[in-house]
């Protein structure tokens, strides 16, 4: 028999939508999702409570849930975000309020301005296949595929270049390194939570990230290592003038750098990459923004 739980708790949520500088920003559309009812092994039943904020910033409203409260905000241009979901028995648990009665919960939502977007090529790959061998395989960001012999690229952008073994699900070390066909190409990490994303930086960028996918476990010991945790700014294609000065250059935002697996055809010959980025092809730009999406 599925279980069935109809229980819904009272949860008083306060939305304040602000600005980076810490300013409310006004006519916000704030959307908050709760569970209604649940079944063992099926999908829950949400229910959607919407409004917008105040001259303060500020969305207040009494919902009821079985578990969680989640959301998000909205404004023409901003970048959406959403707020750290609610838990009702947690939030009952840390204010020590018996189940049932009602809780209350503040949470803000930082909105960052759509500052100068621009047409960029994104592109989220999968199953594309690297070869294990002393070869370095280009990859054409604009295109989206690895370069000739490999691919229809036309441009390498980077190498990127696998080496290693594996021995079954608990014994494999992958080696990558990632470089670049050009003096002054570059690669830096941020955080898309916390730094600025928006724009690429100008300084920073490091010729060559080298990474690996690690599993050893045997009786004796333990290792394992997964690979990728962060975000990345690439720089390509980049000129030099005659000063070692910066001339040309074009710049990319990677994505889910971590989704490169090892292994995926269980043996010692490819790897398999999914990759989601975004390419400014006008040169000169840092912009990596893509009209406030």
């Amino acid at each position: 028999v599925a279980y069935c739980n109809t229980d819904l708790y009272p949860v008083n949520v306060s939305i304040s939508v602000v600005d980076e500088a810490g300013h409310p920003v006004e006519g916000a559309h704030v959307v908050m999702t709760t569970i209604k009812s649940a079944k063992a092994w099926e999908t829950s039943v949400g229910e959607n409570t919407e409004g917008n904020t105040g001259k303060d910033g500020k969305f207040s409203v009494l919902v009821r849930t079985m578990t969680t409260v989640s959301g998000d905000a909205q404004k023409k241009g901003y970048y959406g975000k959403s707020f750290e979901r609610i838990d009702y028995p947690t939030e009952a648990n840390k204010a020590g309020i018996p189940y049932g009665l009602p809780v209350s919960v503040e949470r803000t939502i930082v909105l960052r301005k759509v500052l100068n977007p621009e047409s960029l090529v994104s592109m989220r790959l999968k199953d594309y296949f690297i070869n294990a061998s002393e070869e370095k395989m280009g990859f054409d960001l604009e295109l989206g595929d690895w370069v000739s012999p490999h691919g229809k690229g036309e441009k390498t952008d980077f190498y990127l270049q696998r080496n290693g073994y594996f021995r079954g699900d608990v014994n494999y070390d992958y080696q990558f390194v990632l470089s670049f066909p050009n003096e002054g190409d570059g690669i830096v990490a941020f955080n898309a939570n916390t730094d600025e994303w928006r724009f690429a930086p100008e300084n920073g960028y490091k010729s060559v990230l080298e990474w690996r996918y690690v599993r050893k476990i045997n009786d004796e010991s333990r290792e394992e290592i997964t690979g990728l945790k962060q975000d990345y700014f690439l720089r390509v294609r980049t000129e030099l003038d005659e000063n070692g000065k910066i001339s040309k250059a074009n710049y990319a935002r990677i994505q889910r750098m971590s989704e490169i697996l090892p292994a995926i055809m269980k043996d010692d010959n490819t790897s398999l990459l999914r990759l989601s980025y975004r390419f400014n092809p006008r040169v000169n730009s840092r912009s990596l923004e893509r009209g406030g999406e």
